[in-house]
Parts: C-alpha cells; sequence; structure tokens
C-alpha cells in the first residue's frame, strides 16, 4: 500500500520546460482576422442568449498573448463582464466558465 504524502499532480507539464518555453507568434497572423479564428460573433451571441453575468476566459499557454484581446472584442456590446483566468489550463483549447 502506498502512502500519500502529497497532493497528485493532474498533469505532468514539465514544470522546468515551462520556464523556458517562448510565446508563439499570435494565431490570427495572416489571412485570418481575431474576429474569424475566435468566432467572436457566434460565442458572443451564444453567451449573450444565456444570460450571463460574467465569463471567465481561460487560455492555453500558447493563445495567451490573445486573451486581452479577446476578451475586449467579446465585451464589446456584451451583456456580460470577461474575466481572464490566471493560471494555465490543461489542453490546446479555450475554455469558458459561467461564473453566475
Amino acid at each position: 500500500m502506498t502512502t500519500l504524502t502529497g497532493p497528485v499532480p493532474l498533469s505532468d507539464d514539465h514544470p522546468d520546460d515551462l520556464l523556458n518555453r517562448s510565446i508563439t507568434p499570435p494565431l490570427y497572423t495572416g489571412n485570418r482576422s481575431l474576429e474569424d479564428v475566435y468566432e467572436i460573433e457566434r460565442t458572443s451571441r451564444l453567451l449573450n442568449a444565456a444570460k450571463l453575468r460574467s465569463v471567465a476566459l481561460q487560455f492555453p499557454d500558447d493563445m495567451l498573448h490573445d486573451a486581452a484581446s479577446v476578451a475586449q472584442l467579446l465585451q464589446k456590446d456584451a451583456e456580460y463582464k470577461t474575466y481572464i483566468l490566471a493560471d494555465t489550463s490543461y489542453g490546446r483549447y479555450l475554455t469558458v466558465i459561467e461564473m453566475g
């Protein structure tokens, strides 16, 4: 039987590698706009239809450089307040979390 002496890691992200990771260029360079890449209009419509008061956005490390711009675009004409979570997600996809 093994005795647990500390928290169980959810993911082995190689913490030493995280400190040396470089930020990649934004995904929206080229012919596609930021609004197209993140489907801002569609996402905003869905969030407004859900009548949310606040929405938290969590970006993977590779997309974190887009976080402020995406939050700002979603906030335009919105009935909700957007927040960006400061912790790292465990995947390569944007996560939207209902806060209330």
